[in-house]
């Protein structure tokens, strides 16, 4: 009887989309049901910045959503931004920086990452112990942050069946 109950508390608190911080690596997970599709549910990794804030001296938060193993990569600068789209340089731990391009959302403050290979940029999250983001000299406005990124695979190991990672 008290593992039929556990198993309802269970579903009943992934139904109802559970929030938590991964032990000790500074990762929130939530995992929701997507009110459209009932059935699908949405995997949001959340981390805030160890350097870099916004001009209001928020912390930068970058984050990893999937749904249906499709992984989006968000940096929210807590902050408008010029322009629509615009290139970072991202350095992975010790590996070189690369130029990666990001596209700003409607609300001005978030940027989605839109290059071409979203799975090297996650495998390189999920196998550094830090990146930092910067904007490259001559943006219309300076941009950088870090985040001490290590912890990611055991923050999603229970999930990485259906994150298809």
């Amino acid at each position: 009887m008290m593992g039929i109950r556990c198993a309802v508390l269970a579903l009943s608190l992934i139904l109802s989309g559970v929030a938590f911080s991964a032990e000790r690596s500074g990762w929130e997970v939530k995992v929701e049901v997507n009110p459209l599709y009932p059935g699908v549910r949405v995997f949001t990794f959340t981390l805030e910045s160890s350097e870099g804030e916004s001009a209001s001296g928020q912390r930068v938060l970058l984050e990893i959503q999937v749904s249906r193993q499709n992984t989006m990569i968000y940096t929210h600068w807590q902050e408008a931004l010029p322009g629509t789209s615009f290139d970072l340089e991202m350095k992975a731990g010790d590996r070189p920086p690369v130029r990666t391009g990001w596209s700003l959302q409607s609300n001005r403050m978030t940027a989605a990452f839109v290059g071409r290979n979203r799975m090297a940029v996650l495998m390189d999250l999920l196998e550094s112990d830090t990146v930092s983001l910067a904007t490259y000299m001559g943006a219309p406005k300076p941009l950088r942050a870090v985040f001490t990124v290590k912890g990611l695979a055991r923050a999603a190991g229970p999930y990485m069946d259906e994150l298809g990672w």
